[in-house]
């Protein structure tokens, strides 16, 4: 931020503010235009080195998402925030602890943030996208559930939950029990593994088929079933029956 306001005070103090100043830059342009170039850069390194910074600071955020303790992991990117330029692999993981603690409308803001703020960034939108569909799935947002579907990789895993999800979401039971049967879906991991089993168990007992009870316990730690039951009340209360 001092930098940010270094800069425009010199470039405003030079061309207008001072006179006899501005007077030296028609006379040595230059001088003046190699100065401002040096500011520029410098100021770049140095929102280049904060970002860097806040990206190391999110390995421990990383660590504790590794070890399945998704809200402390959160806890401490939002502790970070503020104090410099984030990282886009940062704004990305603290979208997707968003989504691993159920808080799916803000992990939809944040998604989208990361994408207009990263437009160019390959990474990024291979992973908001497919995650902002099934996001949306979540949400019972079909029109957005398809949008992103469509832009997103081709048989992605999060997208393929989210056909489950709204097939659930309409009664479907056959149509979801055969989605969330799909082999891809292994590759899922955390709550949303989780939440895979559990629902394919929901799904095969609606329609007439058996499977074993699925463990619950990877899906949302105490307390955090209840974001899950404001965005979709009937999973949420199915959750917590069979947990």
């Amino acid at each position: 931020m001092i930098w940010r306001a270094f800069c425009v005070i010199f470039v405003v103090s030079t061309a207008t503010v001072l006179p006899p100043v501005a007077a030296v830059f028609r006379a040595a342009p230059a001088f003046w235009v190699a100065a401002s170039l040096l500011v520029f850069l410098t100021y770049l390194m140095i929102e280049n080195q904060l970002a860097r910074r806040r990206l190391a600071e999110s390995s421990g955020a990383a660590e504790l998402w590794y070890l399945g303790r998704y809200a402390e992991a959160l806890a401490e990117m939002e502790g970070t925030r503020g104090q410099g330029p984030a990282h886009p692999r940062a704004s990305l993981q603290r979208a997707m602890l968003l989504l691993c603690v159920w808080r799916v409308g803000e992990a939809i803001s944040a998604l989208e943030d990361c994408l207009r703020g990263n437009a160019s960034d390959t990474h990024v939108r291979d992973v908001a996208r497919p995650y902002l569909a099934y996001a949306n799935a979540l949400m019972g947002n079909v029109e957005a559930f398809g949008r992103w579907k469509a832009l997103a990789a081709a048989g992605h895993p999060a997208c393929i939950l989210g056909e489950g999800i709204l097939a659930c979401r309409r009664g479907d039971w056959a149509e979801a029990h055969r989605v969330l049967a799909t082999p891809a879906l292994g590759a899922l991991g955390g709550p949303m593994r989780g939440l895979r089993e559990a629902l394919r168990v929901w799904a095969a007992a609606r329609s007439g088929a058996t499977l074993p009870r699925a463990d619950t316990a990877t899906i949302a730690a105490p307390g955090e079933l209840d974001a899950l039951r404001a965005v979709w009340p009937d999973a949420g209360a199915y959750l917590a029956e069979a947990g």
